[in-house]
């Protein structure tokens, strides 16, 4: 190669280089601007999270005994005694940072730890993982807390609007939250007990089966008029998720079942439901999607990767819910995590139903470079309008801020990428992510709000 072609080359990949750098700058600084709504947290009602921090003085040692890292310190050998004692406040606090280095050494690397220590750098200015350091880190957290903390870091430095929490039927709006509502209480009958406690919540006499399924209906109605925005299924964590139809019949013959055992104490763990009462629970599933059909109220279902380390990854396969997105082509059905690690099957299952939509919770920082690959085949694949792009996904401030971080990274290289190789300008660019991350959400889950 000639002087002149070695200059030229240089020349031109440093206008390529100074390109991308810029493309990414200018990505990075929208999403900065950018006001974005949530779709699925699990945090604490921010009194509840004040007392934690600034009553119990919970430390930040503590977040790593809980979602997420968790799952990876379990995985490279951490016992449940040494978890409790990483969650817990009690012990010596030398003692607990040896737990967190002994482990954080082993599982620095995943996107799941990085994402929550980068996290607590950046809100309380140290290390967690110097002793000292970490300490320094609990007072400032707690003089942070001490006037609340959810719009200064969400609202203010994520931009985050609104978050749509998972929460049982006892919830309560508040400025930061909307509800996705779980029945669970009625999915998991499995025994007479279970019934009568059903019917002394819901002041409605149940005795028979028609009395359960309106006493059912009229509690997820009551769920709709009290200002839930979705209805959540999270089968997964109590029995294999597939879903059938069943008929009235075989769902009545479960529930004569449940009215002959007063007590469960058949159960060996209060996690599992009744594997001879499925077509019982898949009926009531079909009772609410009805319902939710018929009131324009979305059903988000876990898929994927379930967390903690006992149940079966296939339980997590999108497909598992194909049965459920037939038979009940208006109701709106929100794959939430993108199925990993199974992104395929919900790309797939989005493409070709009109009543699937992928949601990116918890996405982005299970994996960080299979959500930049998967933020392109999707963008390639599906159409933009059926892409929910954030939830956090987590119990505790730190951990959403954390994946709201990992998440404008993760989405800040993936349109860079596809401005570099010609799929779209960066004007496209801009209006994707306020379509995934502001106008979709907005549309699917807080038209009511």
């Amino acid at each position: 190669m000639s002087v002149e072609s070695a200059t030229h080359k240089i020349t031109h990949e440093s206008a390529n280089m100074t390109t991308l750098l810029t493309d990414q700058y200018d990505i990075q600084s929208f999403l900065d601007e950018l006001n974005i709504y949530s779709t699925h947290e699990h945090l604490r009602y921010e009194h509840e999270a004040i007392n934690r921090v600034v009553t119990e003085r919970e430390s930040v040692l503590s977040l790593f005994g809980t979602n997420y890292p968790v799952t990876d310190f379990r995985s490279v050998g951490a016992t449940e005694e040494e978890v409790l004692s990483l969650r817990s406040n009690a012990g010596r606090y030398d003692e607990r940072h040896n737990l967190l280095l002994k482990y954080a050494k082993r599982c620095r690397n995943t996107t799941q730890f990085k994402a929550l220590h980068r996290a607590l750098a950046d809100l309380y200015e140290g290390d967690v993982l110097d002793c000292n350091s970490a300490k320094e880190m609990d007072a400032r957290r707690r003089e942070q807390h001490d006037t609340g903390v959810y719009h200064s870091v969400l609202v203010e430095k994520a931009g985050i609007q609104l978050m749509c929490r998972d929460c049982g039927p006892h919830f309560k709006e508040e400025k930061y939250f909307r509800t996705a509502v779980r029945m669970e209480e009625w999915f998991g009958i499995c025994s007479w007990n279970d019934v009568q406690r059903l019917s002394a919540a819901t002041a409605v006499p149940i005795s028979n089966f028609d009395q359960l399924i309106l006493a059912f209906r009229r509690e997820a109605e009551r769920m709709i008029d009290n200002g839930a925005v979705a209805f959540k299924n999270a089968w997964i964590y109590r029995r294999d998720p597939s879903w059938r139809l069943r008929s009235k019949a075989e769902a009545e013959s479960c529930f004569q079942k449940a009215q002959s055992t007063m007590n469960a104490e058949w159960v060996v763990s209060g996690d599992c439901w009744r594997a001879d009462l499925f077509p019982l629970q898949d009926f009531l599933l079909g009772e609410l999607c009805d319902l939710a059909a018929e009131k324009k109220v979305p059903l988000q279902v876990h898929t994927g990767i379930p967390e903690g380390n006992v149940l079966p990854l296939e339980w997590g396969k999108p497909t598992k819910f194909t049965d459920l997105v037939r038979s009940f082509p208006k109701l709106d059905i929100h794959l939430l995590h993108v199925g990993h690690p199974y992104e395929q099957e919900a790309i797939s299952m989005a493409k070709l139903h009109p009543n699937v939509t992928l949601d990116c919770s918890w996405f982005h920082q299970l994996n960080a470079h299979a959500a930049q690959f998967f933020t392109n085949w999707m963008l390639d694949e599906v159409p933009v309008w059926k892409i929910l792009g954030f939830g956090g996904d987590y119990g505790h401030m730190e951990g959403v801020y954390g994946h709201w971080l990992q998440a404008r990274q993760n989405l800040t290289i993936a349109m860079t990428n596809r401005i570099g190789s010609g799929q779209c300008s960066k004007q496209e660019a801009y209006s994707t992510l306020s379509e995934i991350l502001y106008e979709n959400p907005k549309r699917t889950l807080y038209r009511r709000s």
